[in-house]
């Protein structure tokens, strides 16, 4: 009987002291209430865990600087340039106009359809100045940068400067021809300043083949000459 009793005490003693390790081994359990309140469950390591929470650190996510969101960069500047046409002539509109008018020994009262262009030719700039007086027609060829009269069309136009005649300019180029003024047909001519000088444009047919000639109407010279045959 007593051997009995003293297993009984033997083994609840036993099974006492287990649970009491069991018990300080076991990890204190926190259970997180609705209202952010933490209570803690069995255990004698509660002032241990409670030491040893870990916070993790706030990650800062902002993606620039202040300084580098004001960076701006620099403007390009564009430039225009200047129309050439305009910086290179000299001389004004109104002042060709003069000039072609002191030529014709006209005024201004004295003309009508007056036009006025500015123009290139060869590289040059020049003005083309035209207009009508007492039904006649003029035509003016102006450089714009020395305002000299390049060529010009007026009635009477005969210079003291045009020393051959229609007549010797005709006879200069049947010669250059090889033919008799008997022979040709379709005759023309026409004298023309150009470029400064003065000129004779002949044209002739002898048969199908069809002559063209410039002459100087200052010195006679042939300046062109050309043959081509009609078909």
């Amino acid at each position: 009987m007593k051997n009995k009793l003293f297993r009984n005490l033997f083994t609840l003693s036993l099974a006492l002291f287990v649970a009491l390790v069991f018990a300080a081994c076991t990890p204190e359990v926190h259970i997180h209430t609705g209202d952010g309140s933490t209570e803690a469950i069995a255990s004698d390591n509660a002032n241990t865990d409670n030491n040893t929470n870990v916070t993790k650190p706030e990650v800062d996510t902002s993606v620039a600087s202040s300084e580098n969101s004001n960076t701006t960069s620099p403007k390009k500047e564009s430039s225009t340039p200047s129309n050439a046409t305009s910086s290179s002539t000299t001389i004004s509109k109104s002042k060709a106009k003069s000039i072609a008018l002191k030529d014709a020994g006209l005024k201004e009262s004295q003309i009508y359809d007056y036009e006025i262009e500015l123009d290139r030719d060869n590289g040059a700039l020049h003005y083309d100045v035209s207009f009508e007086s007492g039904g006649k027609d003029y035509d003016y060829e102006i450089n714009a940068k020395t305002g000299k009269i390049i060529s010009v069309e007026k009635p009477n136009a005969t210079a003291s400067a045009v020393k051959v005649s229609k007549a010797t300019a005709k006879s200069t180029a049947l010669k250059h021809a090889g033919v008799k003024s008997a022979d040709i047909s379709r005759y023309q001519i026409e004298l023309e300043k150009d470029d400064g000088v003065w000129k004779y444009e002949l044209s002739f047919n002898v048969g199908y083949t069809e002559y063209e000639y410039t002459i100087n109407a200052e010195n006679g010279k042939i300046l062109h000459s050309e043959k081509e045959i009609d078909d």
